[in-house]
């Protein structure tokens, strides 16, 4: 099992006694820090504006736009339409990804769990 082959590693790499932490964001903060730094229209003044070719996706298939119409009137998603694209579309972005596919679960067993945000 992946357990077993981890539990190997470890032993092998001599980290048997190592401790593992995960630091986990409040899955709505990650949202809408998601939203304003990737896709939202504040994302102009961010580096995640990389990701506009998502928001302008998100747009054409929510209102019904071509890609051209939606990049020269400079739309962007609203927030509704981004959770709903979320929802209804898979997407391989990290970003976007629930943290816990991100933490291998099946794999690791943390010692602590500790929360971003209060």
């Amino acid at each position: 099992t992946n357990a077993h082959r981890l539990a190997k590693m470890r032993s092998i790499a001599g980290v048997d006694s190592a401790r593992s932490i995960a630091v986990v964001r409040n899955p709505w903060v990650r949202m809408v820090s998601g939203y304003r730094d990737k896709v939202g229209e504040e994302s102009k003044n961010t580096y995640g504006h990389s990701l506009r070719h998502i928001g302008v996706w998100i747009v054409v298939l929510s209102r019904g736009l071509d890609n051209k119409e939606v990049i020269d009137r400079e739309l962007y998603p609203t927030f509704e339409e981004f959770l709903k694209w979320l929802i209804h579309h898979r997407t391989f972005d990290d970003h976007f990804q629930p943290q816990y596919k991100m933490l291998f679960l099946d794999l690791v067993q943390f010692d602590f769990i500790v929360p971003l945000e209060h």
